[in-house]
C-alpha cells in the first residue's frame, strides 16, 4: 500500500467467473457446466482461453492484486452465501457474476416442438393467447419467443405498475416478458433472469433476499443487464440501497481494470465507492470523445 492510502477493509470483492487458468479449468470439467461457462467455452475451452479468456484473466488478476494490496476481503468461485456474509460485513460490495438473461436459446427449449404446442393450445395462462395465431407458422420457436420478449410485447399482459416500469425501460420490459413465459411455459423451457454462481442460478428474488437485512453500504452489481437485479432490490427494499448498475452487455476485461482504478482512487482520497466509479466513467466517457474528436481532425 502506497503512503497516504487507506486500508479498504470495509469492501468486499465477490468473483462468481473463473478468474486463474484453474479456476477456468474447474470450471470446464464441472458436471453441468456453468450457464457462463456453456456460453464463453461452448465445446472448445482450449480454443476458448486462447481467443479471449486469457485476457480477462490478466485484467481480473491486476484486480485481485490491487484489492488484495488495498485490504478488501475477495471471494474467489463466490456462492451466493458469500454475497450474503458480505453484505452483513461490509460497506462496499462488488459483485462481479454472470446473468443468464431475458433472451431464449436452443437448449432452452427441453420439450419437443409438439409439447410446446400442445401447450399453447391447453393451458389456460393468459399470455399464451399471444401465440395461437402463429402456431402454423414453420418458423422457429426460439425466434417466435424471442421476438416477443425482444419487442416487449407481452407488456399489456402485466399489471399497470409492471407494465409501466417494463415501457421506461428496454432491459426491464424484457426481463418482465421473459418471467411472463418462464411462468406460462413452466416444464417446457428453462427459466432466464437468473445470477450464476458458483453453487448454481439464483432468481432475483433469491439475490435480493440474500442482502443482509440492515445493509445500508453501496453494491456495485456488475453483471450484464443488472438494471433488472437493481430494479428488483429497489422494489423490494424501497429505494434504501445504494447500488450502479449496468443497462446491457459488459465487457470483463475494462470492468476489471476500472474497478481496480475505482478502488485506488477510494483508497486515496476516500469518500463513496459510487461516486468515484461514476466519476471514472465520465472521464472515460470525456477521453473516449477527444480522442474520437482528434481522429476527425488530425
Amino acid at each position: 500500500m502506497t503512503a497516504g492510502s487507506q486500508a479498504l477493509m470495509d469492501c468486499t470483492l465477490l468473483l462468481a467467473t473463473p478468474v486463474s487458468r484453474e479456476e477456468f479449468e474447474r470450471a470446464c470439467e464441472r458436471v453441468p457446466r456453468s450457464d457462463y461457462i456453456a456460453h464463453v467455452v461452448g465445446d472448445n475451452p482450449e480454443g476458448a482461453w486462447n481467443s479471449s479468456y486469457a485476457n480477462v484473466v490478466r485484467a481480473a488478476q491486476e484486480l485481485i492484486a490491487t484489492a488484495e494490496e488495498l485490504g478488501a476481503v475477495i471471494y474467489r468461485e463466490a456462492r451466493l452465501q458469500d454475497f450474503a456474509q458480505a453484505t452483513a460485513n461490509a460497506r462496499v460490495v462488488i459483485l462481479s457474476a454472470h446473468f443468464r438473461g431475458f433472451d431464449f436459446v436452443e437448449e432452452d427449449l427441453i420439450a419437443s416442438r409438439e409439447d410446446l404446442i400442445r401447450a399453447i393450445e391447453t393451458r389456460a395462462h393468459p399470455v399464451l393467447g399471444y401465440f395461437r395465431s402463429r402456431l402454423s407458422q414453420p418458423e422457429s420457436w426460439v425466434d417466435v419467443l424471442n421476438e416477443a420478449v425482444m419487442n416487449r410485447d407481452l407488456l399489456s399482459y402485466l399489471p399497470s405498475t409492471l407494465r409501466d416500469a417494463g415501457e421506461l425501460s428496454t432491459t426491464i420490459g424484457r426481463v418482465l416478458c421473459r418471467d411472463l413465459l418462464d411462468e406460462a411455459l413452466q416444464g417446457l423451457v428453462k427459466p432466464g433472469n437468473q445470477v450464476d454462481f458458483v453453487d448454481g442460478l439464483y432468481t432475483l428474488g433469491a439475490v435480493e433476499a440474500a442482502i443482509a437485512k440492515g445493509f445500508s453500504g453501496e453494491l456495485d452489481l456488475a453483471l450484464c443487464n443488472s438494471d433488472a437485479l437493481g430494479t428488483y432490490i429497489d422494489l423490494s427494499r424501497g429505494n434504501q440501497v445504494h447500488h450502479m448498475h449496468w443497462p446491457d452487455l459488459i465487457d470483463p476485461v475494462p470492468q476489471f481494470l476500472l474497478i481496480a482504478e475505482t478502488l485506488r482512487r477510494l483508497s486515496r482520497s476516500g469518500g463513496f465507492y459510487i461516486t468515484a466509479r461514476m466519476n471514472l466513467e465520465s472521464e472515460m466517457l470525456e477521453l473516449d470523445g477527444r480522442t474520437h474528436e482528434n481522429r476527425r481532425h488530425p
